[in-house]
């Protein structure tokens, strides 16, 4: 599997292959699914859908990548992640995994209860 940082190195701008033998092959559905993304002239986008589509989207997923990342950078890549529909299901799927970075201790609390200030 690449890393982020292969993925978002890569130039992004293969669409399509082909093949000399007489033998048709199916591409793998992920592949093609890649080929269609690079069709967006906004490299940027493409390496970020695919970020989040092959590394955190599969079943291996490791949302617990926000978590070695530091405070400050924290925020922005939830923001990066999240700006669009393509990254909701990954902001959903981090919230569930870790309700700490967003300030949930898994207490359950009830509607109107006031909330402990920070800046004591």
């Amino acid at each position: 599997k690449s890393s982020i940082n292969n993925i978002f190195s890569s130039n992004h701008t293969l669409t399509n292959v082909t093949s000399c033998s007489s033998q048709r092959r199916q591409l793998p559905q992920d592949l093609v699914s890649s080929f269609q993304m690079n069709e967006n002239n906004n490299k940027v986008e493409v390496a970020r859908q695919k970020i989040i589509q092959h590394y955190f989207m599969n079943g291996d997923a490791n949302v617990e990548e926000f978590a070695d990342m530091e405070w400050k950078v924290l925020p922005h890549a939830i923001a990066w992640a999240g700006r669009d529909s393509t990254g909701i299901q990954l902001l959903y799927r981090l919230f569930q995994s870790m309700p700490s970075l967003f300030g949930i201790d898994g207490k359950e609390t009830t509607l109107g209860a006031k909330r402990k200030r920070l800046d004591k």
